[in-house]
């Protein structure tokens, strides 16, 4: 029964940091003031609160309480990550939600850009232009410019989900631009016509043009794993 409380407490507890009933690093209420609240003992809301912190969702600070962690989306996305390259998904289904949710998210963000969302774009894709010869910093940035389109859209689970892609892939992105150094170019030239359709707010064109990056990086993934170059 205990152990059903504080998973309840716990389920509680995640739903209003969702909602953003807390800000970053802020503290949680007190252990002897949830205790009150939910009319249990400390001793349940301490495993609720551990329970939270093993999620990444929050920072337990000896002597001083439970606070909001600064990187739970990060540390959320690690996690969500490992299970999927633990589980019994392949890479080609893993591609495939990878693809059905950056072209939900471009469509969107031809409709949703602000004149302030297209310049965070293009700077991040001058960045790139500039680390041509350095594929490490050229897929960090890659990551930050499909990231940024994800933020365009205003819906925060976008963003963690593209993180998530992020973990499982980056690696195997990596190999691509040091294998194939030559998709770099062609990579570059694909997020052109992306900016370029947001720009016009072109949600079928912004579209298309993602669903031809991603076929090239769908491509360019299988045949690193047929080869085993890279492996999952």
């Amino acid at each position: 029964m205990e152990k059903f409380l504080y998973s309840d407490i716990a389920g509680q507890l995640e739903k209003q940091i969702r909602r953003n009933a807390f800000t970053t690093d802020e503290k949680l209420p007190s252990e002897r003031f949830l205790s009150q609240q939910y009319g249990v003992s400390r001793n349940v809301i301490r495993e609720a609160l551990r329970t939270l912190s093993e999620r990444g969702l929050v920072e337990i600070r000896i002597g001083k309480g439970a606070y909001l962690s600064a990187h739970r989306d990060e540390q959320m996305a690690a996690r969500l990550g490992d299970v999927i390259c633990n589980g019994t998904a392949t890479l080609s289904e893993i591609l495939e939600v990878r693809e059905a949710l950056e072209l939900t998210i471009v469509e969107k963000s031809a409709v949703c850009s602000t004149a302030e969302d297209i310049a965070r774009l293009k700077k991040i894709y001058a960045a790139m232009g500039k680390s041509r010869c350095d594929p490490e910093h050229f897929v960090a940035l890659d990551e930050q410019f499909h990231l940024e389109l994800a933020t365009t859209c205003g819906n925060s689970l976008f963003v963690l989900l593209t993180n998530v892609f992020y973990h499982v892939t980056d690696q195997k992105l990596f190999s691509i631009s040091r294998l194939f150094p030559e998709r770099i170019e062609s990579a570059q030239e694909e997020h052109k016509r992306i900016i370029r359709s947001i720009e016009t707010h072109d949600g079928t064109a912004a579209r298309e043009n993602m669903k031809i990056h991603l076929r090239d990086v769908r491509e360019d993934i299988e045949k690193m794993s047929v080869s085993g170059k890279s492996g999952l």
